[in-house]
């Protein structure tokens, strides 16, 4: 996950067959697209990322649920989904926001 830190290119990372995640690898990638432990962490976070093709399956997603805990969950695809907007400074403070308020704060569709 590391290596992938600084990538500007890579959208879709494809993760449905590996079944073998561990807690661990699965904090790993939350790090990578949402490092909560300060707001600089978080504005140098991966910000282009938006997919691991993981979350479709009821199995599989039930997996992550229980490696990350449901608010490590929750910021992990909401941070995938806001990777999806293009502008990089929006969805950094958007994901400042929900990570240090842990989803007690609803941005919606706001400009923040």
């Amino acid at each position: 996950a590391d290596s992938l830190a600084k990538n500007t290119k890579l959208q879709f990372l494809v993760l449905d067959r590996n079944n073998a995640i561990t807690t661990a690898g699965w904090s790993a990638i939350l790090k990578l697209v949402c490092n909560s432990s300060s707001i600089n962490d978080v504005m140098n976070s991966n910000h282009v990322l938006n997919s691991l093709g993981y979350f479709l399956f009821a199995n599989r997603k039930r997996a992550v649920d229980h490696a990350l805990g449901v608010d490590n969950v929750n910021l992990l695809r909401a941070s995938l989904g806001l990777n999806l907007m293009s502008n990089g400074t929006l969805v950094a403070r958007r994901k400042i926001l929900w990570s240090h308020t842990r989803g007690n704060f609803n941005i919606g569709e706001s400009s923040i």
